[in-house]
């Protein structure tokens, strides 16, 4: 958990640095390419990131050298052919004045060693050392990124641009990547290669994950992503600026979902109802008590936050107040998406999110063009609450919670 909030602490850190340093206009450059490049991450990850939790248990320790190097090959070349044709089409359909050739290829590279980090997040977490997948995953990134901004960019060794913050976060995650796969190779044991069947079932678990997790993250970037396309790079630096600060108020609902997830899949597999149903709403109610916590603190301190950037981020401040009102009111379902992807409701999950994901890039279109950034942080609290709530309706209407539904004593 420590290590969780470090790791978004420092995150948080890197992104006011960058705020504070870069002008809107590359700011919202950086954004728009970065959260196209998280959401091919995920995408190339196929999902193994969160099945490794379930299947590396599951399997002998033998069996573990062979998925590693199997799923690194997979999961880099996967990820390489998305990003390179994604990356391609995308340079057709954005304005070559706004977008630096060289920001779309450092946003390319990323992906596939961003996509191998996850993945090797996902296996450490499997083999119960979930301290090593933060770090590498988050606490290692965001203490580097930090670092290389405040020596690059702080310093003036290196111009405050989009495509050179961009080019060090590529080289930050070719370095962890390697690091990561040297140290998960020296700790699994090395002998019998997994049966075919094994490799068939993560990939059938993991395929479900992938469209859910990457869905879900589509979400929370569809915004930016969507406001790329019809607005000037200016406006999406300030909704980028302001929906990050906004994530401030997330920190306890993320933390607590790291530690629900793998006790909610035991507790269902082992048909212990009561105690699911029990950590369900335990967690739910630390997830709103922190996020209104936070979420007031932040509101508390924004003029005093938005003072140390320039002023015309301070137009962002209506879309700060939007998404934390938004968060709070989400934390109310519970964390239900989890729930589902972790016990046996993946595919349903996989669904009710694409749907959900769908609805907001057409919100973001409609809105956007209507009432400009406000619209797309409209459109992402609709989405986000309504997804949640209808899979909830979903699991309390399939007995989740009953001990007879379950076949639990």
């Amino acid at each position: 958990m420590s290590t969780q909030i470090v790791g978004m602490g420092m995150a948080f850190i890197a992104h006011l640095l960058l705020i504070k340093f870069l002008s809107t206009s590359e700011y919202g450059v950086f954004s728009f390419i970065f959260s196209v490049s998280t959401i091919l991450c995920l995408i190339g990850n196929f999902g193994f990131q969160a099945s490794s939790v379930r299947i590396i248990p599951q399997l002998s320790a033998g069996s573990l050298p062979a998925f590693l190097l199997r799923s690194s090959v997979f999961v880099f070349m996967f990820s390489t052919g998305i990003s390179g044709l994604v990356f391609f089409v995308l340079y057709f359909f954005i304005s070559k004045d706004d977008y630096a050739m060289s920001a779309l290829w450092a946003g390319a590279l990323i992906v596939p060693f961003f996509a191998l980090i996850k993945l090797y997040s996902g296996v450490f977490k499997g083999l119960k050392k979930g301290g090593w997948a933060v770090s590498y995953e988050n606490t290692f990134k965001e203490t580097l990124f930090v670092g290389l901004i405040l020596i690059g960019i702080g310093s003036a060794v290196l111009s405050a641009t989009s495509q050179n913050i961009l080019f060090l976060l590529l080289s930050i995650f070719i370095i962890l990547s390697l690091v990561a796969f040297c140290h998960l190779r020296k700790i699994v044991p090395r002998t019998d290669v997994p049966p075919a069947s094994s490799l068939k079932l993560w990939l059938a678990i993991s395929y479900p994950m992938m469209f859910v997790i990457a869905t879900q993250t589509l979400i929370h970037r569809a915004d930016i992503i969507t406001l790329g396309f019809f607005v000037d790079p200016s406006e999406v630096g300030v909704y980028a600026a302001a929906a990050k600060i906004a994530q401030a108020a997330t920190f306890g609902f993320i933390a607590m979902n790291i530690i629900f997830s793998p006790m909610a899949s035991e507790y269902f597999y082992q048909k212990k109802v009561k105690a699911l149903k029990k950590l369900y709403v335990k967690t739910g109610f630390l997830q709103l008590g922190l996020t209104i916590l936070l979420g007031v603190v932040l509101y508390l301190s924004s003029d005093l936050i938005f003072s140390f950037f320039d002023t015309d981020y301070q137009n962002g401040l209506p879309i700060l107040y939007l998404l934390i009102g938004g968060y709070i009111l989400n934390c109310m379902w519970g964390p239900v998406p989890f729930l589902m992807i972790m016990t046996k409701y993946e595919h349903q999950a996989m669904w009710m999110t694409f749907i959900a994901a769908a609805l907001n890039i057409i919100l973001n279109i409609i809105f956007i063009q209507k009432f400009g950034i406000i619209g797309a942080a409209l459109a992402t609290v609709i989405t986000l609450n309504l997804r949640n709530i209808i899979c909830l309706i979903y699991v309390v209407r399939h007995g989740m919670f009953r001990e007879e539904a379950n076949g639990a004593a």
